[in-house]
């Protein structure tokens, strides 16, 4: 392009950069999608299978949400009250800190 300084010149220069470009953006998406696949197989597949029968797959999210939503291994309720309990006197003193004891109002 600087050689010839032509318009046309110019017009291939710019198209042969814009192709050029978006072979690269393509190849770059490309392996980006493949490792995202690959990493999504490795992490997520039922013993390590691919899941792909729509069964299967609302099994498996059945099975997500059963554990989600019904644990096995909860604290008690001591341990929980003994792990963040906080007490009124704690509670008091951290709002007479505040404003000189008031509550926070509408600005």
């Amino acid at each position: 392009m600087l050689a010839c300084g032509t318009p046309d010149a110019v017009d291939r220069y710019t198209w042969q950069a814009k192709q050029a470009a978006a072979w690269a953006v393509l190849e770059a998406k490309t392996q980006v999608w493949e490792e995202f696949g690959e990493a999504m197989e490795k992490d997520y597949c039922a013993g390590g299978e691919l899941l792909t029968s729509t069964g299967d797959i609302v099994g498996r999210w059945k099975k997500y949400f059963e554990e989600l939503l019904n644990p096995t291994n909860t604290p008690s309720t001591e341990e929980v009250e003994a792990e963040d309990s906080i007490t009124q006197a704690e509670v008091t003193e951290i709002v007479h800190k505040l404003l000189g004891g008031k509550a926070l109002g509408v600005g």
